[in-house]
């Protein structure tokens, strides 16, 4: 009697009967008989048919059948195509090491010896067609399964237009036939055969990348046509090796390709001596604008890779000057402007670029004399909007009868989001007017709680110099808005020689204040904190509001200016014509302090551990930068602690 606990173990295997023994006991093996592959077919079948389910999704034109047949019909032609690659791959080889080789018999001969059937460009493997390139050789294009005829009744004409930013292309088909038109492909893409209109049949294609597009019509003759066109003009990452090649990539931004989402490399130091010069010419920024309709602006990724470009002569009148002229919403990098290099023009000019609009800025520096006869001019950028730069340098002079910065002209925010002017220092001479500084000649914001801006991390040893009406700081000569102005250390001695109606001349700041319409409420803050002031602040000729460390902070209905940990060194003087400094100025010195010239409020908490002279023990600039802190700086160097450099400075 069999064991009813035994366990009863059937290994089916399709199209193979076998037999395995029970798992319990010593007994006979019984034999399980085997389904065959078309049988359980059937089977799926009948059940199908039976729970009712329509006979078409299997036997049907998209069935389960058809789409077997189809599966077995890409595999072939893979395999066909596979042959065939890997016969050209050899080639390729071949075309280097092999002496006789040719691109017409030598390439007939080895093909066919791979059983491959070859009439001119046109070569069938395991039926298949395809059409290759002799010159490479590669494949072209597939062109389906049989001896496939060219017609002659075909016609293909094509155009190119590019879009005005040169970031795509439109391609344009327009194919006439004798023949009703069956299919239509680009580089193997499928294209809808549009409706034929007027005997033409025409596809508008938008591509993004340049090379040769190959157009492959066929008709209901199953014949076929071959057709190709170029596209050369879309913007692509580049390198630039040569001062040429800069000229090139600067013909193709002002002539509208913006380089948006590319990125352009330099790979070498440039010399332009070649290019530009006082026997040559200007040169012509990259980036142009010339109103607000009528722009040509950079808006890719220039990574200059530290590399230094040199001879940049431009002598003008004209505004918007700079290695680049205009940026929009794209990014510098590692760009430095060698010291041969010589800048004059109207207004927004800088070193790297005359006006920037919502872009970055980062490890560029300039060493080339600045010189401008209008507004905004930076040792880097002229004019900066709702934008960001860190770690940048100058050390060549500046000159101009406007707004004048050492690293940024101008700097205006008008957005909500989080901007900064941080991680950057100056060396060279700063001389302007109305508003002129070590870092920024002016820094503003509108009447928006929503923006964050800071200047941080920054340092002026240049000497600044106002030439009229004022605004002088040893960071910036003006801050109006929501700003915070911190872990920043002046210097370079600040001097109004002989300016006329001068106000506001300040070691850091020349005047902290708020915009003009803030309302009563407002949480907007102009702050400067954690900054240091050791050098001379002197006008030769009676000023308004002179201070060792702020000029004048104009404390609106709202008090919301503030100055706090703040540090003047005790032996640089203050000095304001015949008027004698005082620790806070005051009507009757024409508000000169020692520490601040005029304040709306000296008390707590708007003006609050502001060192003063009779402080004993001073703190080292390295100390009050470090946020009052000796410890290791994520920004600063310690090995002058009273005159620290960056971190990142080599």
């Amino acid at each position: 009697m069999e064991n009813k606990n035994s366990t009863k173990t059937y290994l089916i295997r399709v199209g193979t009967i076998i037999s395995r023994p029970f798992l319990g006991g010593n007994v006979k093996n019984k034999n399980t008989h085997g389904i065959t592959l078309i049988a359980l077919v059937i089977t799926i079948i009948i059940l199908l048919i039976l729970a009712g389910v329509v006979l078409n999704l299997t036997i049907g034109e998209n069935g389960i059948i058809a789409k077997a047949q189809q599966a077995g019909k890409n595999y072939d032609e893979a395999s066909a195509r596979e042959k065939l690659e890997l016969a050209l791959v050899d080639l390729q080889a071949q075309k280097v090491i092999d002496s006789t080789y040719n691109e017409t018999t030598y390439i007939d001969s080895y093909l066919t010896q791979k059983q491959m059937i070859v009439i001119g460009d046109k070569v069938t493997v395991d039926g298949w067609q395809f059409e290759i390139d002799r010159s490479v050789p590669k494949i072209v294009i597939g062109l389906g399964k049989g001896q496939i005829e060219e017609s002659t009744t075909i016609n293909i004409q094509t155009a190119v237009t590019n879009a005005l930013d040169y970031t795509k292309a439109t391609i344009k088909i327009e194919i006439t036939s004798d023949e009703d038109i069956a299919s239509i492909q680009l580089n193997g893409e499928e294209i809808e055969v549009p409706v034929k209109v007027d005997g033409k049949y025409i596809v508008e294609k938008e591509v993004s990348n340049n090379g040769n597009y190959i157009i492959n019509v066929k008709n209901t003759k199953n014949e076929y046509k071959i057709g190709k066109v170029q596209v050369t003009e879309i913007s692509e990452d580049m390198d630039i090796q040569t001062a040429e090649q800069l000229v090139a990539f600067r013909e193709r931004v002002n002539k509208g390709a913006t380089y948006e989402g590319r990125t352009v490399k330099l790979v070498n130091d440039l010399n332009l001596s070649g290019i530009c010069g006082e026997e040559k010419g200007n040169w012509e920024p990259i980036g142009s604008y010339t109103s607000e309709t009528d722009t040509k602006p950079f808006k890719g990724t220039f990574e200059g890779n530290n590399y230094t470009i040199d001879y940049l002569y431009i002598n003008t009148t004209n505004d918007y000057q700079g290695l680049f002229g205009y940026v929009e919403k794209g990014t510098i990098k590692g760009i430095i402007i060698g010291s041969n290099s010589s800048i004059t023009g109207g207004s927004h000019i800088g070193g790297i670029s005359g006006f920037m609009v919502e872009s970055t800025v980062q490890n560029c520096g300039n060493n080339g004399a600045i010189t401008s006869t209008g507004d905004s001019t930076g040792g880097i950028i002229g004019y900066m909007e709702n934008s960001n730069l860190e770690r940048c340098y100058n050390k060549a002079d500046i000159t101009s009868s406007d707004t004048t910065g050492g690293i940024v002209g101008y700097t205006w925010i008008g957005q909500n989001g989080e901007y900064y002017l941080k991680n950057s220092y100056n060396e060279g001479t700063v001389t302007g007017k109305n508003s002129t500084g070590g870092i920024t000649g002016c820094i503003d914001t509108s009447d928006n709680n929503s923006i964050d801006a800071k200047i941080s991390s920054c340092y002026n040893k240049g000497i600044i110099i106002g030439t009229e009406k004022g605004r002088i700081g040893g960071i910036t000569g003006r801050c109006a808005g929501n700003i915070l102005i911190e872990y920043c250390y002046n210097l370079g001695n600040i001097n109004n020689n002989n300016g006329t109606n001068v106000m506001n001349i300040g070691g850091i700041v020349g005047v902290l204040r708020l915009p003009e319409d803030l309302a009563s409420n407002s949480e907007i803050k102009s702050i400067v904190n954690n900054c240091y002031n050791s050098a001379n602040v002197i006008s030769t000729v009676d000023a308004t509001n002179v201070g060792g460390l702020v000029g004048m902070c104009r404390n609106i209905s709202n008090n919301n200016c503030y100055v706090k940990n703040c540090v003047r060194l005790n032996s640089a003087e203050v000095k304001n014509g015949n008027y004698t400094a005082t620790k806070y100025g005051t009507s009757s010195n024409k508000y000169t302090g020692k520490l601040i010239g005029y304040a709306y409020d000296t008390n707590t908490p708007y003006i609050e551990n502001v060192y003063n002279e009779t402080e004993e023990y001073m703190p080292t600039v390295y100390n009050v930068v470090n946020g009052l802190s000796d410890d290791a700086s994520a920004y600063w160097s310690d090995a002058d602690v009273n005159a620290p450099t960056l971190l990142w400075e080599k």
